[in-house]
């Protein structure tokens, strides 16, 4: 199908800028999925059925943009707080066998594994 359908409402007239070039904002609220694959399916459609211009852009914000920065502090964060969880099991036990038995048990007694 489409991309988008679009409804015509009166609204004021204004030329909205940006670092003094011209902008548009399209909005979108997205229902039952997640953002991330949703921004995922538009940009895949965008730029298979619209051509832009030369010096023409689009650019994704808003939830999608939150998304994106979550996802790169948790990609700090999280192997960090390993690394963490790790040193401490290793100075509890004082051997990195007995650490590393019990760091790699934690997610299978997570799953209900053990």
């Amino acid at each position: 199908g489409e991309v988008a359908s679009f409804e015509a409402a009166p609204g004021p007239n204004q030329i909205s800028r940006e670092n003094g070039k011209r902008r548009v904002v399209v909005t979108a609220n997205v229902r039952g999925r997640d953002v991330g694959s949703f921004v995922a399916e538009a940009q895949a459609a965008l730029q298979q059925r619209v051509a832009l211009p030369s010096g023409y852009w689009t650019q994704w914000g808003g939830s999608f943009e939150q998304l994106q920065s979550a996802t790169a502090r948790l990609r700090l964060v999280v192997p960090v707080a390993l690394a963490l969880v790790m040193a401490l099991l290793v100075a509890m036990f004082g051997n990195l066998r007995d650490g590393l038995l019990v760091f790699t048990g934690v997610p299978f007694a997570l799953t209900g594994g053990i």
